[in-house]
């Protein structure tokens, strides 16, 4: 049971860390898109 509880918290510690280098990287392109999305017709 001990082992499977540290591989649970491996699991979400990857998982946080993942999460977190991904976080910026979404947020970097979600801002320079909200413009684009404002104007549809650029978008489009």
């Amino acid at each position: 049971m001990g082992n499977v509880g540290d591989s649970g918290s491996q699991n979400y510690k990857s998982a946080t860390t993942y999460r977190s280098a991904s976080e910026p990287k979404v947020r970097m392109i979600t801002i320079p898109n909200q413009p684009e999305r404002t104007h549809p017709v650029g978008y489009h």
